[in-house]
């Protein structure tokens, strides 16, 4: 929902409804989860629903950095899908933290006000490491350290990767996010 939101020619007033609908969603069931409350079942629901809006989004607007990189880390590990997500994310949001503005402000309104996505990505870092699956991801990379010239050549087949990115970005640009992500996901091993 996030890359497909900030993506900066193919976004439409649909997908980025979708977003602005699905986003909270799941922020309300991770805000409930680390505060210790079960999910009940119209949160799973509402999970449920938040996966399908962002599949809609996703057939709609070609998928982002995060996506690619992750996509190209799969088959160097064993993380799921959502793990490898997880490990470009900071990284990816970072480098075009500016040219993005206009769009947090927007997920900001739906989350509630001033510094939502922040609050978001505070909670989604906070569940994960309840979870343990931050622990995991940091030992499975620090043990099997990806390769970066396989990953970058996996990653720059997709040549709309370029065009979408908020921000104007090279092969080099794309190596040091690559970079960053994983020294920051040693770092927390």
């Amino acid at each position: 929902l996030w890359e497909t939101f900030i993506c900066r020619n193919e976004r439409s007033p649909y997908t980025d409804m979708l977003a602005l609908t699905g986003i909270p969603k799941i922020a309300a069931a991770i805000g409930k989860m680390n505060a210790g409350h079960a999910l009940a079942a119209q949160d799973l629901i509402d999970l449920q629903f938040a996966s399908a809006l962002g599949g809609q989004a996703i057939s709609n607007v070609r998928t982002g950095l995060i996506h690619t990189l992750a996509e190209s880390l799969a088959p160097q590990t064993h993380l799921s899908h959502p793990e490898t997500l997880w490990v470009f994310y900071a990284a990816a949001r970072e480098s075009y933290r500016e040219h993005v503005a206009d769009r947090v402000a927007q997920v900001d309104a739906a989350l509630g006000g001033p510094g939502g996505l922040n609050r978001l990505d505070r909670a989604w870092r906070t569940a994960l490491d309840q979870t343990g699956i931050v622990e995991s991801v940091s030992e499975s990379v620090a043990n099997a350290p990806p390769d970066v010239d396989a990953l970058m050549a996996n990653a720059m087949r997709d040549t709309v990767l370029l065009k979408e990115n908020p921000a104007p970005i090279d092969w080099g640009g794309v190596r040091l996010i690559v970079r960053r992500a994983l020294g920051a996901i040693r770092v927390a091993a």
